[in-house]
């Protein structure tokens, strides 16, 4: 696949300087960069733009016949306020858009009622911090050099998770916040035996655990394969403790890792496709990916 990315901010924004910075370092090292010179106003202080603009930005680039890469600026909040703008568009299937965190809304709503294999991974607002990480790195060999599969160390937070030989079943996930708040609406997540993959930044433990309680309350927890949990940013000492209680509450295996999610790592994984998560005879567990690009 060509470096050719096209820039879109779908949710909040930066400062033009940061913006044209990352434009300029993704030039210097081969990419090849599209983009709308009015992406940002200030018609709304917590978004990069209008509702109709976004929203119509998203969709010139989803339906673009020469945009093959999608990559989310940042994240922030308004993802979810374009579903309805969306729902009704017909848009290939054969686009990678890339982001995380707010973007997670955008995520599922492509991945579950469109069908693309849509990339939880680094916004590009993070480019000249992460570009010589090997989570990035990795994410590039992905989307340019066929990389196909990749794996990490996961841990076992509960006898079951310590228990279980091998799971293998389609992913999805991503911000729990934003996950919850899908939570009775057309794009509501759908975890149906799949492996749910977690993540959030900035919650105290109680807020963590009245999240996992919503979930599990709603039904979304029932029939899954497993869950794993990335990194919860936290300087709460309490949010371990919520991810703990919650895995010695239910009877599917759940672990716990640091490798994705608002941290130094933000190793990428794909909706749509398929991770098996291993455990030798020792209690150590694996979790591998494979990408489709």
């Amino acid at each position: 696949m060509s470096k050719n990315i096209r820039i879109i901010a779908p949710a909040g924004k930066t400062t033009p300087e940061k913006l044209h910075e990352t434009i300029g370092f993704l030039k210097n090292n081969g990419y090849n960069v599209s983009y709308k010179s009015d992406i940002y106003s200030d018609d709304v202080p917590y978004h990069a733009n209008s509702d109709e603009y976004r929203a119509e930005d998203l969709i010139d680039a989803l339906t673009d016949p020469d945009t093959d890469i999608i990559w989310c600026f940042r994240g922030g909040y308004g993802t979810a306020r374009l579903y309805d703008y969306l729902k009704d568009v017909t848009i290939p299937n054969n686009k990678i858009v890339i982001g995380f965190s707010d973007i997670t809304a955008l995520h599922l709503m492509l991945s579950q009622e469109h069908g693309l294999k849509t990339m939880h991974g680094h916004v590009l607002n993070q480019y000249t911090t992460v570009k010589d990480h090997e989570d990035f790195k990795l994410l590039e060999d992905i989307l340019f050099s066929d990389k196909n599969e990749y794996s990490y160390k996961i841990q076992p937070l509960n006898d079951v998770a310590k228990h279980s030989d091998s799971i293998q079943a389609e992913i999805t996930g991503g911000n729990m916040c934003v996950i919850t708040t899908s939570i009775g609406t057309e794009w509501q997540i759908q975890t149906y035996g799949k492996i749910l993959l977690l993540e959030d930044v900035g919650e105290p433990g109680y807020k963590v655990d009245r999240m996992l309680n919503h979930l599990k309350q709603a039904h979304l927890l029932e029939d899954i394969e497993a869950v794993v949990f990335g990194n919860f940013s936290s300087d709460d000492p309490y949010v371990s403790f919520a991810l703990d209680r919650f895995a010695h509450s239910v009877d599917f295996p759940v672990y716990k890792c640091d490798n994705f999610g608002h941290s130094e790592w933000n190793f990428p994984f794909q909706y749509g496709t398929t991770a098996e998560i291993s455990t030798d005879i020792n209690g150590l567990s694996n979790i591998s990916f494979e990408y489709i690009v």
